[in-house]
């Protein structure tokens, strides 16, 4: 089976402006973008960002490069009274851009009732837009309706809707379960639930007592596990990575902003050495 065509999350650029952003996602030899609007990780103004002009704007300058977007990373709270409003917002902007994916968190479980409603009804929203829901699972916190893979695939089931399955992120559950997940377990249970997948990597700094995102595959993380899960698939998801080279994880494992971001070429390089290692962990599964 071939290695499923690799998108780029545009977090990876942190504040670098559009146009370039797009420049180096060429550089790094890819051709198949993950707009990103996902807020403490991202700075987008909320007013603006989803309008028909910035999409038409995106739209342009994906098209002088010729590059493509399959997916938009537009996470909100789907539990809040406001989602529907500001989730079909979204869903119309992942339209207008070329988009078939829009991924979102769901909701803490207390509010478990309202996201139930809205999402039924936004997933009516996105089937009319030709547009699949991708829920992911969070990397920090507690009480999430969607805590591991495990959970994901019980909540995909229970809502039974054809639009709305996963967007797994393997480093995600790890961190959210303490860097104690059994890992296996949770790749059996979310892949083929997932039509897109977020691939970024950790490594401890033992000496400071974070952990630093890298490379897929310069960290601590087996993607042996989840690449072999994958390539059991009759219809593997897609992938995207996500490396948010400007943050880590403190001791607690929440997201921290480093005090000197990545540059641009340490982007590419980056990029580069992820899509080199996970081709090369794809012949050995």
């Amino acid at each position: 089976m071939q290695l499923p065509e690799i998108a780029v999350n545009l977090l990876v650029f942190n504040q670098i402006p559009l146009a370039q952003a797009l420049d180096a996602v060429r550089d790094a030899g890819c051709s198949v973008i993950e707009l990103a609007y996902t807020a403490g990780y991202a700075t987008f103004d909320e007013h603006y960002a989803f309008t028909e002009e910035a999409a038409d704007r995106i739209v342009d300058e994906l098209r002088l490069r010729c590059l493509t977007c399959r997916s938009v990373a537009a996470h909100i709270d789907l539990g809040e009274k406001d989602a529907l409003e500001r989730f079909t917002r979204r869903l119309k902007f992942a339209h207008r851009v070329g988009a078939s994916i829009i991924i979102s968190n769901t909701s803490t479980v207390d509010k478990r009732e309202v996201f139930g409603k809205n999402i039924v009804e936004l997933s009516k929203v996105a089937a009319s837009l030709d547009l699949t829901i991708a829920l992911e699972n969070p990397g920090d916190g507690a009480g999430n309706l969607l805590d591991s893979g495990v959970g994901g695939a019980r909540l995909v089931d229970g809502l039974s809707l054809s639009n709305v399955r996963l967007n797994y992120d393997y480093s995600n559950a790890i961190s959210y379960a303490g860097m104690d997940l059994a890992v296996q377990e949770d790749c059996a249970a979310a892949v083929p639930r997932s039509v897109n997948l977020h691939l970024k990597d950790l490594k401890r700094d033992e000496a400071a007592g974070v952990w630093n995102f890298c490379a897929i595959g310069e960290g601590d993380h087996d993607y042996a596990v989840l690449l072999r899960e994958v390539k059991r698939q009759d219809r593997p998801p897609y992938v995207s990575l996500e490396l948010p080279l400007h943050m880590r994880r403190g001791p607690d494992l929440l997201m921290q902003r480093k005090e000197t971001a990545m540059d641009r070429e340490g982007c590419v390089q980056a990029i580069k050495q992820s899509v080199r290692n996970i081709a090369r962990i794809w012949r050995t599964v």
